[in-house]
């Protein structure tokens, strides 16, 4: 009796099994919320794509070689990122709004020095948000407005700074419960921010200082010198309205400042403490509740390290009258 020759020609085997495990990878990182990132890295590689360029143009009895190249970069590629991340210990924590929604937050914190950075991360960027992300901070800073005329929200940009991003993530990662939640800072604009979406260097814009430098030791309490009721420290608070009093506008328009905070465990007080440098032992931060002292909450930090700058909102309210003392 003849025999069939059912013999698979090994190109197709290759092929086979490289699909095979593109698809068990991608199982794997889907699985551990890493697949996305990763693919991010990938597609941004110009080898990557040169690489896939010489695939196609490749005679067909060569494409086998190609596809298995490109499986080995694949492969490189997402166990390298995989070692990285599994050897800065980063994670995902979240944090949630005063008033009760949570969101999720990606530490992605690289083992380096504190108050130190990579070359390429030295630059700070702002744009404007897009017509989501306005909406979310718009309905965010309604919501959170709770005395007198709410300000019309006019625009929103969003600030990416690198440096202040992993000294935050760096500090975060130090505290026993590595909470984070926003808070707002009211400071002065003395720029056209608005209109030119670039930062200025006038040293006396809060706004454009705090966005580039965060919050700076030196300048800890100087925006209201007559009073600190939590001692010397970096005051945020919860709602947007309280923030306003402590804003000063240029033109029509004033500014303030939404920050993640880095708040660790709450030292929770309602009644002044104007002795206070640091939170008391075992507390990470000072949490003023409203009540004996206080007609609405905020937040003390003393590192500035902190509280990472993450959105400046610009308005219209009240004319720029000069910060409330």
């Amino acid at each position: 009796m003849a025999t069939h020759n059912s013999d698979v020609p090994p190109g197709i085997v290759l092929v086979v099994l490289g699909l095979l495990a593109l698809v068990l990878l991608w199982c794997i990182f889907k699985l551990t919320k890493l697949f996305t990132w990763i693919v991010y890295r990938i597609l941004t590689q110009p080898g990557f794509w040169v690489i896939v360029s010489l695939f196609l143009l490749a005679e067909p009895n060569t494409r086998v070689h190609g596809v298995m190249i490109v499986l080995f970069v694949i492969f490189l590629r997402c166990q390298s990122s995989s070692d990285a991340i599994n050897n800065h210990n980063d994670g995902y924590h979240y944090y949630t709004d005063p008033v009760g929604s949570s969101h999720q937050f990606t530490s992605m914190a690289s083992n380096v020095q504190r108050h130190s950075a990579a070359p390429w991360t030295e630059r700070v960027t702002i744009r404007k948000a897009n017509n989501k992300e306005f909406k979310q901070v718009k309905d965010r800073f309604t919501r959170q407005w709770k005395k007198g005329t709410c300000g019309r929200l006019k625009e929103v940009l969003l600030i990416d700074n690198p440096k202040l991003k992993s000294r935050f993530q760096v500090y975060l990662s130090s505290l026993s419960e590595p909470t984070v939640y926003r808070y707002y800072h009211g400071t002065k604009l003395q720029c056209n921010i608005y209109h030119t979406v670039s930062f200025c260097s006038d040293e006396d814009c809060g706004i454009c200082g705090i966005s580039q430098h965060g919050f700076l030791l030196e300048y800890k309490s100087t925006n209201i010198p007559n009073f600190q009721r939590f001692g010397d420290g970096f005051y945020l608070a919860p709602n947007s309205s309280k923030c306003h009093d402590y804003t000063q506008g240029h033109g029509y328009y004033r500014a303030m400042l939404l920050f993640d905070v880095a708040q660790g465990k709450r030292f929770i007080i309602k009644r002044n403490n104007t002795t206070l440098s640091e939170p008391p032992p075992g507390y990470d931060s000072v949490y003023g509740r409203r009540g004996t002292s206080l007609n609405y909450d905020e937040i003390v930090v003393y590192d500035p390290d902190a509280a990472l700058p993450t959105h400046i909102l610009i308005y219209e309210l009240d004319g720029i009258h000069k910060i409330a003392v």
